[in-house]
Formats: structure tokens, C-alpha cells, sequence
């Protein structure tokens, strides 16, 4: 983040509230200090600050933990015998959930949630191929374990994303409506 963009206005807000006394009236107050520009600014702010991924919103223990399935889970794909074109597509998805993870400290949930969709969305168009290799007891566990790493991979970015919704009503409170 760009401090000197971002900080700046809310700098000026700052000094205009602590040099405020009892009796400014609230009118001066307001344009003096909330100006559009600065008022634009604070959504500018709100927005940015939308996206950023919040550290306290997933342990990260457990996105260690599902970093380690998906290592396995890689293993184990890359020993069973799936026709090459399933082969291909477990791996390119678990190696791209491994990179959201990997990019959530810096990116937030965005990554996450991009990569469970576009994934979810392809496994339901292999899903006659899914079935039919899982007939296969060895594969159906694989399959199995696939779909848990989407499942623990949902639920983080569920926890995410609940962790943003909350902080988004505070960042709200202090922006008119527009």
C-alpha cells in the first residue's frame, strides 16, 4: 500500500478533529475537513482496505496443515494410475490451491476463492470421468481425499470471508453512503 496516497487524507481529518474545540460548529467542521476529496479518499481507503487479507482472520496453522494434505494428496496422485488427462487436472488444481495458500498472506482471499470456483466448476464437467475412475477402490480414495482439501479449502476462505464481513461494517461507519 501506498502510505503517502492512503494516509495523507486521514491525516488531514486527524489534524482538523484534534484542533476542533467545543465551539466549532459542526458546518465549518464538515467543510473544512469532510470534503468530497477527502471523503473520496476514505472510500478509496475502505476499498483498498476491502481487499487486504486481515492476519488474524485464518490461523496459520491451518493453512500449514492444509499445505501439508495437498503435498501428500500430490503424492499419492502422482503415484495412482489415472488416465493422464485426470492425472493432469488433479495435479494443475491441488498445485494451483497450493499457490493460493501460499499467496493468501499477500493477497487475501481473492486467490482462494478464484481457484475453488474455476476447480469446483471443472470437477463437476469430469464428473461421469470422477465416478467411473472411482469404481477403482485406490482412485476412490484419491478422488475422496481431493474433494476434502476443497472442502478444508472452502472452510478457510468461508472463515476468510466471515472475518472480512465483520471488519466491513466498522470501515462503513465512518463513510457517508455513495
Amino acid at each position: 500500500i501506498d502510505h503517502n496516497t492512503y494516509v495523507a487524507p486521514l491525516k488531514k481529518i486527524e489534524r482538523g478533529i484534534a484542533s476542533s474545540n467545543v465551539d466549532l460548529l459542526a458546518k465549518t467542521f464538515v467543510n473544512r475537513v469532510l470534503t468530497d476529496i477527502n471523503m473520496l479518499a476514505l472510500r478509496v481507503c475502505a476499498d483498498m482496505l476491502s481487499t487486504i487479507y486481515i492476519d488474524t482472520a485464518v490461523p496459520p496453522k491451518d493453512i500449514s496443515d492444509l499445505q501439508k494434505d495437498i503435498g501428500a494428496l500430490l503424492s499419492e496422485v502422482l503415484k495412482t494410475n489415472f488416465p493422464n488427462d485426470l492425472q493432469a487436472f488433479l495435479v494443475e488444481n491441488l498445485e494451483k490451491m497450493r499457490q493460493a495458500l501460499i499467496g493468501y498472506q499477500i493477497y487475501g482471499n481473492r486467490g482462494i476463492k478464484n481457484v475453488l470456483e474455476s476447480t469446483i466448476g471443472a470437477a463437476f464437467l469430469r464428473r461421469e470421468q470422477l465416478v467411473e475412475e472411482a469404481k477403482d477402490e485406490k482412485k476412490k480414495k484419491v478422488i475422496e481425499s481431493f474433494f476434502a482439501v476443497i472442502e478444508k479449502t472452502t472452510k478457510i476462505l468461508s472463515l476468510a470471508e466471515k472475518v472480512k464481513t465483520l471488519a466491513a461494517p466498522v470501515i462503513n461507519l465512518f463513510l457517508p453512503p455513495g
